[in-house]
């Protein structure tokens, strides 16, 4: 029994490239093979058009808001990698040689610094709220400015703090007034908590556009959740004031162990934000539907066809 796949008569029209070898099968028929690799050109078709992306609005620049998922993705892994380095740097040397203040004031410019880079980044996601025109998608924008705002704001302000501590320098930590230990606390866990601000204006972004991702919607495993990476935050905020504020040494351990784990998990988690802000950024380049993509073959040649199987056909009426 004849495959009525078989049967139908489309070709490429529009330059495709072998999902396998990178072959340009335009002009090739639908229902053939890719002569560089022989993968089956329909495989390849399937694999380029996505129906649930072509019935969701097209976004104005999807290049830019792609390229400014990256770009954010990047920055935050780059903040949580600084916090991470001077976690560690501060579990290496003995609580009583330095203050926490000063053991941790490298990473303050660098949050700041951080926090200006972002920006362009927010700044290329503005074309989604023009295309997708409604107040969710707005919404999450300005929590990501709120959010890196007051991420540089705080981080400018505790490099402030570093003068007022400078006599302080390889003074045990008890001999410290606990206002400083507090102010430099509360500025830490604010900071933290605009980072929450800015993680949750993204996830926002991240369920408009990634549902033009056929990769990152049937993603399972390998799909980032930003709430668990919030969640990390929120323990290792916790980890700080247990190494920071208690006298007793087998807290001030565990908090510092609290920490540095939470800060590896978001580091983790951010690296696998990612890879998936990659998947989105290459769904979004633009692509040709199914009826964009496939054409009719010339009647020329279905007429040849047409005749040479009449011919056969009476050829072994004749026999």
């Amino acid at each position: 029994m004849t495959d009525p796949l078989e049967s139908i008569d489309l070709r490429i029209n529009q330059s495709l490239s072998c999902g396998d070898c990178g072959y340009d099968l335009r002009g090739l028929e639908l229902m053939g093979e890719c002569p560089e690799c022989g993968k089956n050109i329909w495989e390849t078709v399937r694999q380029s058009v996505d129906p649930i992306r072509d019935r969701l609005p097209a976004i104005h620049n999807p290049n830019s808001v792609g390229s400014g998922l990256i770009w954010l993705s990047i920055c935050m892994f780059l903040a949580a990698l600084v916090q991470m380095v001077v976690n560690w740097f501060f579990v290496l040397e003995p609580p009583s040689k330095q203050i926490p203040i000063i053991q941790w004031w490298q990473d303050v410019p660098l949050n700041a610094m951080i926090a200006i880079l972002t920006l362009p980044g927010i700044w290329l996601l503005w074309p989604a709220r023009r295309s997708l025109a409604n107040t969710r998608v707005l919404r999450s924008i300005t929590l990501l400015i709120i959010g890196v705002v007051g991420w540089g704001l705080l981080g400018a302000y505790q490099w402030l703090q570093i003068e007022s501590l400078i006599p302080y320098r390889g003074v045990p930590n008890e001999d410290i007034p606990t206002g400083y230990m507090w102010q430099w606390l509360s500025t830490k866990v604010v900071m933290l908590s605009f980072a929450i601000i800015f993680l949750w204006g993204l996830n926002g972004i991240l369920n408009q556009v990634g549902s033009r991702s056929r990769k990152y919607r049937n993603a399972k495993g390998g799909r980032q959740r930003l709430r668990e990476i919030g969640i990390a935050i929120i323990v290792a905020a916790i980890g700080m004031v247990l190494a920071v504020i208690t006298g007793d040494q087998a807290l001030h351990l565990i908090g510092l162990v609290v920490t540095i784990i939470a800060n590896l998990v978001v580091l983790i988690g951010l690296a696998f934000l990612i890879v998936n802000t990659w998947w989105i950024l290459q769904d979004l380049k633009p692509r040709a539907s199914l009826t964009e993509l496939l054409e009719a073959a010339p009647e020329s040649e279905l007429g040849v066809e047409n005749t040479e199987d009449a011919g056969g056909s009476e050829e072994s009426r004749q026999h």
